[in-house]
């Protein structure tokens, strides 16, 4: 969905940091007229929305909070992000205002990595002078300026592609106690299987296997970690039935096996940081 942000004066920056954690989860809190941009550099987090839609960022993309839209991140693994907020005032008569377009998500590698070189600028600059001199403002507007491009590259390109992706996000969810194959799923979508995996790719920054599993094993962690069940039982119920590779996934995926986040004690998906 492309949403607007209407400025009428000069921004003002709230916070500009670089941030760091292996396994945390925490609540968002902005104000109204509040707008986060955030660059994730390494790993990956789930944004939750004030509806309950979970949001996949990885390394590479872009994420856009404006005032209560996302409520809660958590991340599994190592994770890192650049992020700045700011103020703004945002008159609905005002002839003077400036409207910029944005989307909740940016993959576009090309926008994406002049944003994030934007907001390593602004992070120098805020934590030199500690004030929105006109250097951080200048910045801001071309974030700004790039966010409402992304809105015209990506929607005018494929308008029903983020439509497709959600319908199949939709079956994964449906069906994700069982084996999900490829073939299944395009012939579900009625896609062709390459096409549906290409803008799948595009769309979310990860392929359809990866969401797939990254899926079942949030889920997994949740049993062993909320219900109390063994691994065994947990990757039964997602059609998972070898403790090995349930491990070797859990590796790959968050840097240690799950056994090894529960004896570190970084395993609590609602552990706050």
């Amino acid at each position: 969905m492309i949403n607007s942000i209407k400025i009428s004066k000069m921004p003002k920056i709230w916070f500009a940091h670089k941030f760091y954690a292996t396994d945390y989860s925490c609540d968002i809190e902005l104000y109204k007229n509040t707008i986060e941009i955030t660059y994730f550099k390494e790993g990956s987090a789930i944004l939750t929305t004030k509806n309950g839609a979970k949001h996949v960022f990885n390394k590479g993309q872009v994420s856009v909070n404006k005032g209560d839209y996302y409520i809660h991140v958590k991340s599994n693994g190592y994770h890192e992000h650049i992020t700045f907020s700011f103020f703004f005032d945002e008159e609905e008569n005002d002839d003077d205002s400036i409207v910029f377009n944005y989307l909740n998500s940016i993959t576009n590698k090309e926008i994406t990595d002049k944003i994030a070189d934007l907001i390593e600028k602004i992070i120098i600059e805020y934590s030199i002078y500690q004030t929105t001199n006109a250097n951080c403002i200048l910045y801001i507007f071309q974030v700004l300026k790039l966010l409402d491009s992304s809105t015209k590259s990506s929607f005018d390109k494929t308008p029903s592609s983020v439509l497709y992706v959600e319908k199949i996000k939709r079956y994964i969810n449906t069906h994700i106690d069982g084996h999900i194959s490829l073939d299944d799923l395009s012939n579900e979508i009625k896609l062709s299987n390459q096409y549906m995996c290409n803008i799948f790719k595009e769309i979310t920054n990860e392929s359809i296997i990866q969401y797939i599993n990254r899926l079942k094993l949030d889920k997994i962690k949740v049993l062993v970690e909320l219900k109390g069940l063994t691994i065994e039982q947990a990757g039964d119920i997602y059609g998972i039935h070898d403790k090995n590779y349930i491990s070797r996934m859990f590796k790959k995926y968050y840097g240690h096996t799950l056994s090894e986040l529960k004896k570190i004690g970084t395993y609590n998906i609602n552990k706050k940081i």
